[in-house]
């Protein structure tokens, strides 16, 4: 499962960010402009990015003397990452087995970001565990999951496969599972931790298919305390 969500995401890269001026990929932008409203972008932090992708939600720490951490499953994204912000370290990464391995420090880092990967996770609630050793006191967790919609075309089962929905005879590097959570579950894990929930809403993240149908997050944006 893990090695096609790493050749899939091999394939992807060099369209990425392409694809995103094309507007089909929204939560990188939404997620940056929060952390801005709320005044998290600050010079010299640490920040650890789960899933970077091609580099788009670090994007507002660059060139501010932070220690930026980019961890992904697909060494092509993470090629085109140290192509772009060559002061980050990279770390080529399943972060569905766990933080641990990564062998970082604890309470090290300011921010922590995961944007468009928990929903590939089975345990998430390990992660949001894990985020809580490697974070500051009053450091940040800020990350989306793909939300569980009964009534939506693709996004009513709590588990499915990508491309189930919109396409027919998949191949192989597309099966991989996706894991939905509700509101109520998010909040849910968050009782009894560390954490403050400060912001927790729902957006429009991205445009899935042929058929551009919309597909929603929830975002979090919580504090250790």
């Amino acid at each position: 499962m893990a090695k096609n969500i790493e050749l899939y995401n091999d394939k992807l890269a060099e369209q990425y960010d392409e694809a995103t001026l094309k507007g089909k990929w929204f939560a990188p932008n939404k997620t940056n402009r929060l952390l801005s409203q709320f005044g998290f972008v600050k010079n010299n932090s640490a920040v650890l990015d789960l899933g970077v992708g091609t580099g788009q939600s670090i994007k507002s720490f660059t060139n501010k003397n932070c220690k930026i951490y980019a961890v992904d499953i697909s060494n092509k994204m993470l090629r085109i990452v140290r192509k772009k912000y060559p002061e980050a370290k990279t770390f080529k990464y399943d972060i569905s087995k766990g933080l641990s391995g990564l062998r970082l420090k604890d309470n090290f880092f300011d921010v922590v970001i995961a944007v468009g990967v928990l929903e590939f996770v089975k345990n998430i609630r390990k992660i949001i565990k894990e985020v809580d050793k490697l974070l500051k006191n009053n450091g940040y967790f800020i990350f989306t999951y793909e939300i569980l919609l009964p009534e939506h075309k693709l996004q009513r089962l709590k588990v499915q496969y990508n491309a189930d929905g919109y396409i027919e005879n998949q191949p192989n590097i597309a099966k991989f599972k996706l894991y939905r959570r509700s509101k109520k579950e998010i909040n849910e894990i968050f009782k009894n931790t560390g954490y403050q929930i400060i912001r927790h809403f729902k957006i429009r993240a991205f445009l899935k298919g042929p058929a551009k149908i919309p597909v929603y997050y929830g975002v979090v944006l919580a504090i250790k305390k």
